[in-house]
């Protein structure tokens, strides 16, 4: 029985040891798409060890309004539950292609995606990549 729990406590320490260092050498990417009035949120997790790339792409010149910036910020579940804006990544025109990168160091809950009109409907794509 002492056998036994020696290797059990052995095979744990060698399962948490390498997946921890996977996880922290680890850099990623992660893409989706938007149709969206007032702002879109992307609720997925990002451990940033130096910098985030945004690329944002609208299907079309008509699926944004002209002269007005998308911007991207930070979210995160507030003491409610609720998300909400952080702070600001980075901004474009809603018109056309664009990517910038942020840099950073640390994790974020997510990424809200801000349409200030509030009244057009904005479709695209966009991509996340960090390191």
């Amino acid at each position: 029985m002492k056998k036994l729990r020696e290797i059990i406590f052995i095979v744990l320490c060698f399962v948490m040891l390498t997946g921890t260092c996977h996880v922290c050498a680890k850099a990623g990417s992660y893409s989706g798409t938007y149709s969206m009035k007032a702002g879109l949120y992307c609720k997925r997790t990002i451990d940033i060890k130096s910098k985030l790339t945004v690329t944002v792409t609208p299907n079309s010149y008509k699926d944004g309004t002209s002269g007005v910036k998308l911007t991207v910020w930070t979210a995160k579940k507030n003491f409610l539950g609720n998300w909400t804006p952080g702070t600001e990544v980075c901004s474009g025109p809603s018109t056309s292609q664009f990517t910038k990168t942020w840099k950073h160091k640390g994790k974020i809950q997510g990424l809200y995606f801000m349409n200030p009109t509030h009244q057009d409907v904005w479709k695209g794509t966009f991509k996340l990549s960090w390191d």
